[in-house]
């Protein structure tokens, strides 16, 4: 696992822990292995004899209550890189192994364990992006059928809805231009942009606001020219759609070279 995007021990150890079982869903069996990794985190700090078992099991319970969405594995790294002083916190529990400590070590660990997987997922990124598309092994049948099924998703949607859906690589525009439905020379552009400036308005109070209120003054412009154009076209085949009274028998009686080039 170590290599392009995982590049030592401590990143593999914190990437397995994290894909384990949350103490959430802890049952009977598993609160017994809790129970036994906080007896020997308490061993590897000397408090052997110092914390009864009534307190134990006690830290157990309160431990999951903390930490629900914490693994037992990452808890036992945390234990692990405390001792070796990679947390970024006074690891010394100065006699009282109490809840307070626990969360001083698991959240010290948790913000270590945060940045690393940040690291890690930023490289498994640009790795990804560096790899070749995998291989299309469908026949060009299947494809055509693939192909069919978006464009009656997409049709359902514009004639039901009118909140926008993307038109990924502009398969349904293109489609309908080679069809020779659309012409975008003939498209009534101030009523597409009219429909589009309202859409946006509407829509950007949930879905755009958060993205837009962190933009600079011209980058909020620019990305406003993209939606526009977008809604735009979403306006456009909306209305190429609802004069087709069934999608499904005005496909089947489509060429397939005219639903998918070669």
């Amino acid at each position: 696992m170590i290599g392009a995007w995982i590049k030592t021990t401590d990143e593999k150890e914190i990437y397995i822990a994290k894909h384990g079982k949350e103490l959430q869903y802890f049952k009977n069996e598993d609160m017994n292995a809790l129970y036994k990794t906080l007896v020997q985190w308490i061993y590897t700090l000397g408090l052997t004899n110092k914390v009864a078992e009534n307190d134990i099991i006690a830290l157990t319970t309160t431990t999951k209550d903390l930490f629900p969405n914490i693994t037992l594995k990452e808890i036992s790294l945390a234990i692990k890189l405390s001792l070796q002083n990679k947390l970024s916190v006074d690891v010394e529990c100065y006699g009282n192994f109490s809840p307070l400590y626990i969360s001083k070590i698991l959240n010290s660990y948790l913000d270590y364990s945060q940045e690393t997987m940040q690291n890690i997922n930023w490289r498994k990124k640009s790795y990804d992006n560096m790899l070749p598309p995998p291989k299309d092994e469908r026949t060009y049948e299947q494809k055509v059928e693939s192909t069919k099924k978006v464009i009656l998703f997409y049709s359902d949607w514009v004639k039901t809805k009118d909140t926008y859906v993307g038109d990924y690589n502009n398969v349904i525009w293109e489609f309908l231009k080679r069809l020779g439905k659309l012409d975008p020379t003939k498209v009534n552009l101030e009523e597409a942009e009219q429909w589009a400036d309202d859409r946006i308005k509407l829509e950007s109070i949930t879905t755009q606001a958060k993205v837009f209120s962190k933009l600079s003054y011209e980058k909020k412009e620019n990305e406003f020219k993209k939606f526009r154009k977008l809604y735009g076209r979403y306006f456009v085949m909306k209305k190429i759609f609802r004069e087709i009274e069934n999608v499904q028998d005005w496909l089947d009686n489509i060429d397939n070279k005219q639903i998918l080039l070669q």
